[in-house]
């Protein structure tokens, strides 16, 4: 063991509590807790497991749960805690690195928590009545098929399609989330979703508002709305407003009667939405080298639909650079924190 504590560190997927959706995190094993941050740099946890409830280490054919299908055997498994069972997941082929990883979190429950051999009374949640599981189960097929039916049977205008696909997420979501998930993180859910199902119904609709800026109005507000509803749900506030200025820039575009300076408001937009996006510990080097190829994208992507085929292309292989560029610097500041 480390003089600091730590036992063991390194990234691993996780599978959220509420979306059931899968996560990098990177975790830290300590002598009575397993931490995880979204990133290493990162000073606060976004949550840990108490291994002094632990139950113990369970490999993956003991696992109640769907793994994503581009996992490979030997590198996904579980830990069972006193109401849940956590399950994580590797992309990096080494086998012996994650049973290493399984052997010292072992280890700590034997030490600290409260191990057993019976994983058949390992639960990923509290239990729930057969009812409302009935209900959650009949909700979730419903808003697959209705989102399949939107998407593929070509009966309904591709943005009335959009509608019926975005309402139906919402409430596959709602039905996806754990039993005991709160009250706030439902409406917070909701709340996405529901922006999500506005902004495409703004857009649907922009095509009955009889005049041109109402419409730009109209198409814009449904930008921000639908980008607000995209984008990553951890963004903090001020990370949106940002993105919601760079999708009001994106939409006001087409309202501007110059074309020169709608192209301009278009790739500012692209730029700024980029920036918003990005993790809040990018550093200025990758900043700049991420609006160089937010910029190049951009503009390349307008010479090409415009036929300028050959500027284009030598924008875009700028904008691949840029994003390498991105990648490298990010490398060079980790290694200058050790």
């Amino acid at each position: 063991m480390a003089e600091n504590g730590v036992i063991k560190t390194g990234y691993f997927f996780k599978q959220g509590g509420n979306l059931r959706n899968w996560k990098r995190r990177y975790f830290v094993l300590d002598s009575s807790t397993l931490k995880y941050y979204k990133k290493e740099t990162d000073k606060k946890p976004k949550g840990k497991l108490d291994l002094t409830m632990g139950r113990g280490v369970r490999a993956q054919d003991r696992c109640k749960v769907d793994w994503p299908e581009s996992t490979e055997e030997g590198l996904r498994f579980g830990i069972a805690i006193e109401g849940r069972t956590f399950y994580v997941y590797t992309d990096e082929s080494n086998e012996t690195a994650v049973n290493s990883w399984m052997e010292a979190v072992q280890q700590v429950i034997d030490k600290v928590g409260k191990p057993t051999e019976n994983w058949k009374e390992d639960v990923e949640g509290k239990p729930e009545s057969g009812a409302i599981k009935a209900v959650r189960g009949v909700a979730k097929k419903g808003a697959k098929i209705t989102s399949k039916v939107a998407k593929d049977s070509g009966l309904v205008d591709e943005k009335y399609a959009d509608i019926a696909v975005r309402a139906a997420d919402l409430v596959e979501q709602q039905a996806d989330a754990d039993v005991h998930t709160s009250l706030k993180d439902r409406a917070k859910l909701g709340a996405i979703g529901a922006a999500g199902v506005a902004g495409a119904t703004l857009e649907a609709t922009a095509d009955f508002i009889p005049n041109e800026i109402g419409q730009g109005v109209a198409t814009t507000a449904a930008n921000v709305l639908k980008d607000q509803a995209d984008t990553d749900p951890d963004l903090s506030l001020k990370q949106r407003l940002v993105l919601a200025g760079g999708s009001t820039l994106e939409g006001a575009a087409d309202m501007v009667p110059i074309e020169a300076v709608g192209d301009v408001m278009q790739v500012a937009g692209g730029v700024v939405k980029d920036q918003a996006e990005a993790d809040l510990d990018t550093n200025w080097q990758q900043r700049i080298a991420m609006g160089v190829s937010s910029a190049a994208n951009g503009v390349g992507e307008l010479e090409s639909l415009e036929g300028n085929a050959v500027v284009g292309s030598v924008t875009k292989i700028v904008g691949a650079a840029a994003d390498a560029a991105v990648d490298e610097l990010g490398d060079d500041s980790e290694d200058s924190d050790d």
